[in-house]
């Protein structure tokens, strides 16, 4: 991580502190302003009330004897209230009998009540008023949460100055790290690249001389110097499959980025194509979907993946049987990529993670290959984003799934 990237690191971390506090302010102030909407109501309501109460008391006698100068009179208490807009006042008919009007519009609250004279209705009274001081309480609260938020950007930055400079350690020994471990991992590649490629030449020799001597004097040996010359090329043999596999990892993990759009089915075919041979020795019966999705990948890791899936599908069958092998789109969980299935004899208990590790394998050496070859096809899909794994299939056999990132 270079100095610029520490120093972006750290102004975030400042954004952030000051952020989340500015955030918790306003939660603070819509809460408040919703507690003090619905109290500055209820006050109104309960203010409305008690007027009400007292108006109706004053204006029951003059509404009873129509005397519409007392009723204003009465009204007119209350000129020096601003939370009124509107009283109006109805007799048992309905129709105005008289009306007070500071303003003339609807308020935020509207209240009614009937006149009881005597124990008769003898009218209704209706009134209009606004929310009191809830805009003023409002203005308050935003000029208090202004001052708070800006008494905090300085406090927030002395206050995290000791965490700043643990995390500008953290970052800057995580920097090193990273760089320590991309420098070892390049050169575990490296080696890795040397030692699968170099040791072919002296691998090539063995070989071929024991191949000579084999072809030219095993007719002179006895029956155990013959044993001893098929071991020697059945391991020699062996370890050119394994230095082989080796290369293709070291290969695996320096791929490029995927950068073509392919269609599924072209990926299928190709690695068909490069298997055809094997195929028709074991007179194989494979099945391949309709409608495959467009992949986001390097199409020749991703080809070579899907064959490996295919091959291990066609040596690990039932004994005395044809493999029978499906090749479908896989599509689950916003994971997108390719199944491979099989009616072989299945992955033993305990084994479905373990054969994805490299040289690891769920059967003997009787088997043709290395134990590489799926952890090649995992490789490949973590290079995608992508994963790997197997899983039971109904009716025997397993399902070999590989995912791509989604597009």
């Amino acid at each position: 991580m270079t100095q610029d990237q520490q120093l972006t690191t750290r102004k975030r971390i400042i954004f952030f502190g000051i952020a989340s506090g500015m955030i918790a302010l306003l939660l603070a102030f819509f809460a408040l302003g919703i507690y003090e909407f619905y109290k500055i109501k209820q006050e109104a309501i309960n203010k409305l009330e008690s007027q009400t109460d007292m108006l109706v008391f004053g204006v029951g006698p003059a509404l009873m004897f129509g005397d519409k100068d007392a009723a204003n009179t009465t009204l007119e208490s209350l000129r020096n209230d601003r939370s009124i807009y509107r009283v109006r006042i109805y007799n048992t008919h309905g129709q105005e009998f008289t009306s007070f009007i500071a303003v003339d519009q609807d308020g935020d609250v509207h209240f009614k009540k009937d006149i009881i004279y005597r124990n008769e209705k003898i009218g209704r009274f209706e009134i209009d008023a606004k929310y009191m001081g809830l805009v003023d309480r409002i203005r308050n609260y935003i000029i208090i949460v202004l001052i708070i938020f800006i008494l905090s950007i300085p406090i927030t930055f002395v206050l995290s100055a000791p965490l700043r400079n643990q995390v500008s350690t953290a970052v800057k020994q995580l920097s090193e790290t990273t760089v320590s471990l991309e420098r070892s991992n390049r050169e575990l590649e490296t080696l890795l690249y040397i030692v699968s490629h170099d040791l072919k030449e002296p691998l090539r020799s063995i070989e071929y001389f024991s191949t000579s001597l084999k072809e030219d004097h095993f007719d002179k040996l006895d029956d155990k110097a013959r044993d001893y010359f098929s071991r020697v090329i059945t391991a020699a043999s062996r370890m050119r499959l394994l230095l082989d596999d080796i290369l293709m990892m070291s290969r695996a993990r320096r791929m490029k980025a995927p950068d073509e759009m392919v269609n599924g089915e072209a990926l299928v075919n190709e690695a068909l194509a490069r298997l055809e041979g094997k195929i028709k020795q074991v007179d194989a019966k494979i099945t391949i979907a309709q409608k495959f999705p467009v992949y986001k990948v390097e199409r020749v890791w991703a080809t070579q993946a899907i064959l490996n899936l295919i091959a291990n599908a066609l040596k690990f069958t039932k004994e005395g049987e044809a493999p029978i092998i499906e090749i479908s789109p896989y599509s689950q969980n916003g994971q997108i990529g390719i199944m491979v299935s099989d009616r072989g004899p299945g992955v033993p208990q305990g084994f479905t993670k373990k054969i994805f590790e490299l040289f690891q394998r769920a059967v003997d050496r009787k088997v043709e290959g290395t134990g590489a070859g799926l952890a090649i096809v995992l490789e490949v899909a973590h290079r995608h984003n992508g994963d790997a794994w197997v899983q039971p299939r109904e009716g025997g056999g397993s399902d070999f799934i590989i995912t791509f990132a989604k597009e």
